[in-house]
């Protein structure tokens, strides 16, 4: 919703952080995630927590860079779960937590 406001598009979010309160919610999630962003992948993390709002299925925090990045892969063991491997937006490097 706060990118939407500021005129924003969701390719322009490098990284994402997502909290789920349950395991089950993973394939759920990653359904999503794969819909939201179905080329170039933000980095992700995706942790299974209590959430701070105890009525919340999940918590999202995103960090967005004007024009995006470039995602970056590598040579990893298999494929990644949710998400680039890493994200490169100007000097900056947003790193998943998947891997």
């Amino acid at each position: 919703r706060t990118l939407a406001e500021g005129g924003r598009p969701l390719s322009d979010i490098v990284y994402l952080h997502a909290t789920l309160s349950d395991v089950r919610l993973v394939e759920a999630f990653g359904s999503c995630f794969q819909a939201c962003f179905p080329g170039a992948q933000p980095a992700c993390t995706v942790v299974i927590a209590f959430p701070e709002d105890p009525g919340s299925l999940l918590s999202l925090e995103a960090i967005a860079v004007a024009g995006g990045g470039t995602p970056l892969t590598g040579d990893l063991a298999g494929p990644a779960p949710l998400g680039s491997a890493a994200v490169l937006a100007g000097d900056d490097l947003y790193i998943g937590g998947q891997y």
